[in-house]
């Protein structure tokens, strides 16, 4: 899916919602990342799972092939590949990314081959806390 394909659909989502709800935009936008993975035969997670020992929720994961799923969202640390934190336009507090990054360190805490990654659609350039220069 090109940049501007994902634009677009992003926008005819919230378009076909009627109605401005940031809670949609942000489920919209896992769906979609969701349906790439999948057309690049890469298998992920339904949304908003968690990894045993771990008391964070994670917009996407990545498993391994033949993880154990138990009650459809929690997953061995062992049987994960990666972990997705994923945003529509960025971050909006000064304490958002050492959070993040602190949820990071633990996840690789309990496995530390777990890639873990922050994934934005759109970042306002002139944010003060922007998570990249």
């Amino acid at each position: 899916m090109l940049e501007h394909e994902l634009f677009s659909l992003l926008e005819e989502g919230k378009q076909s919602l009627g109605v401005p709800s940031k809670k949609f935009t942000g489920a919209l936008v896992i769906e979609m990342l969701r349906r790439a993975f999948e057309e690049h035969g890469i298998k992920t997670s339904r949304p908003n799972v968690y990894l045993k020992g771990l008391p964070f929720e994670f917009d996407l994961a990545i498993p391994r092939k033949g993880a154990n799923l138990e009650f459809e969202i929690l997953y061995s640390p062992a049987d994960v590949l990666a972990v997705l934190e994923i945003k529509a336009s960025g971050l909006f507090t000064k304490e958002a990314l050492p959070l993040i990054s602190s949820v990071f360190r633990e996840v690789q805490s309990k496995n530390p081959s777990i890639v873990c990654a922050y994934v934005t659609i759109s970042e306002r350039k002139s944010y003060k806390y922007k998570a990249t220069e």
